[in-house]
Parts: C-alpha cells; structure tokens; sequence
C-alpha cells in the first residue's frame, strides 16, 4: 500500500514519466521517507533512537537547501510544491552564502505575492519608459524634416518680401544633417531586449482569416 501511494505522489509532482532527478522528485522522495521516519519515532515514543533522529535531522536539512535551490530557479513550481506537500520554508541562517548573513526568515505566501507584485509592477512601468523613448526618438526625422521645409518657405519669404532674415542656410541644413543622424543612429543600433526576471511582454498573433471570393 506504501509503494502505491508514493508512486502516486511522485507521479502528481513529475514533470514527465521518466522524470526521476528533477528537483521536484527529489524533495517529494525525501519528504516521504521524513514522514515515514518521524511517524515511527512518534510510535516509538517514549523510548528513542539516537540514530534515526540524527538521520532525520540530516534529510531534513538536505531538503532545505533543495527547495532553497528550487525557489532561486523557478519560483512558481516551488510555491506549488509547498503547496503539494503542504510544507512550510523557513530559511535558516546557515542558509546563506559564505560570508553573508541573514536573520531567521518565515516564509509567508501573501508576503512574497506582494513582493512579486510590486516587481512585476516596476519591471512593466520601464519597459513602457523605454518602449515610449524608441517611439519618441523614432518620430524625431520626421519632425526635423518639416521643420527644415518650414524653415526653407520662412527663408524664401523673408527675402521675397525684403525683410531682415531670421532664418539661415545653416539652420536649415543643421535640422536635416541631425535628421540623418537620428536615421543612421536608429538603423545602426542593436535593440536588445531588456532582462526581466518577471514581466513578460505578451505578442498577439494575427489569426489568418480565408475569404470567399465571389465573382
């Protein structure tokens, strides 16, 4: 009966039927052999084994660190497996990498969603920064390219009415060099896209629709 429902656990966390050396599997298998050590240490009580205790003490720290593993690569999946498993992380000082130290943390769900919100909001509000800058500088040829054209029709009616010249040559030929610049600059630059570690930017694909053409 055992070996029935661990196989139905393990098949409940793997990603695929072969997948026996993912994280996931690993921290199920040692969780099942936890509870089954601590259930025979409660029925053994009041007398002790000084030797299954520390081996427990061992498994337990193991998964520790690999659920501290799983929740640095791929949050999501470690939320759902605590909830799976219906554990509880509490990362431990000695947790922390050498020469760091960090007090005692509880790991509450709520808590760590309004820390995922306020990233996912602050990664959203660059890109829309930066999407808003490229559109901005996109638009700046064009712009200077009439504003030379309003420059030259100025120029010509200045001089055709005799008037003191406030437009020059110079200024018309500086909007369109920095025109062609703007150009250059754009055409040239390599759009890499920006590292998000949660924002994604969804793609809408155009569905392609068929007519029925009538003649």
């Amino acid at each position: 009966v055992m070996d029935k429902l661990t196989q139905d656990v393990l098949k409940s966390v793997q990603r695929h039927p072969h997948d026996f050396d993912s994280l996931e599997v690993k921290i199920t298998m040692q969780t099942i052999k936890i509870r089954n050590i601590q259930k025979y240490l409660i029925e053994l009580y009041p007398y002790k084994n000084q030797p299954c205790k520390h081996k427990l003490t061992h498994m337990i720290t193991s998964r520790r660190k690999r659920l501290g593993r799983l929740r640095e690569q791929d949050y999501k999946r470690y939320e759902w497996l605590l909830e799976k498993l219906n554990l509880l992380y509490k990362p431990m000082p000695h947790d922390a990498p050498d020469g760091v130290v960090i007090p005692k943390e509880n790991i509450a769900r709520k808590a760590s969603i309004e820390k995922l919100t306020d990233l996912w909001c602050d990664e959203l509000r660059r890109h829309r920064f930066k999407a808003y800058e490229r559109k901005l500088e996109a638009e700046q040829p064009e712009f200077l390219i009439k504003k030379a054209e309003k420059l030259q029709f100025i120029m010509k009616e200045e001089s055709e009415l005799g008037l003191e010249p406030t437009v020059t040559q110079e200024d018309i030929d500086q909007c369109l060099e920095k025109a062609e610049a703007i150009k250059k600059k754009i055409s040239s630059d390599n759009k890499e896209d920006d590292e998000y570690l949660i924002y994604k930017e969804e793609i809408e694909e155009e569905s392609l629709t068929f007519k029925k053409i009538t003649s």
